[in-house]
């Protein structure tokens, strides 16, 4: 037995859909740290005096010192994604909330969490007021985050949990240790 196939057999393979859901969760939540929104430095000229030079140090806020409606987004991309990792990794099953299909609801919470986060962003884009506050780049990545990870929730939802195709040259992985029929007779003399 080469290692390589000892290590194929002994780890769980993740499908490339599965495995983008959780990467784009996990980077929404360190982009939740990043700059979303900020004031501009006051200026010289703020005062009167003609001169832009700045008179103090801007400040930026990530999603955690804005409104619910920069967290919130992060924190249900990041739930999709515990949502997936714990169904691949500890087969747990997501069960549906009042007869909805668990798919169905990963669309429909993906859905909603993208919809705050366009307004969200639209809405700071919007006003190009440096007292009010600006977007800033994290509000930018975070949104192009959010879309891939409604892409592989909305295009790719048949994937989601599915097994990837195994390599000719390996073996089938044993489903949680359980002992099949067909394993159990030819165990029999």
């Amino acid at each position: 037995m080469s290692t390589s196939s000892a290590q194929s057999s002994t780890r769980r393979l993740v499908n490339r859909t599965d495995f983008m859901i959780m990467a784009t969760g996990i980077l929404m939540f360190f982009l939740s740290f990043a700059p979303w929104e900020g004031l501009s430095s006051p200026t010289i000229g703020d005062l009167g005096l003609g001169d832009n030079t700045p008179i103090g140090p801007g400040q930026n806020f990530n999603a955690w010192g804005a409104e619910p409606s920069a967290w919130l987004p992060c924190l249900v991309c990041l739930a999709i994604a515990i949502g997936v990792a714990a169904h691949d990794f500890a087969r747990v099953e997501v069960p549906g909330i009042a007869g909805t299909r668990p798919r169905l609801l990963l669309r429909i919470v993906s859905a909603v969490s993208f919809a705050l986060l366009t307004i969200r962003m639209l809405t700071l884009a919007a006003q190009h007021n440096a007292d009010a506050g600006q977007a800033r780049w994290g509000v930018y990545i975070a949104f192009i985050v959010a879309a891939a990870q409604l892409w592989y929730v909305f295009a790719r939802a048949k994937e989601i949990g599915a097994l990837p195709a195994q390599r000719a040259d390996s073996q089938p992985e044993p489903d949680g240790g359980q002992v099949t029929d067909s394993a159990r007779d030819q165990a029999r003399p």
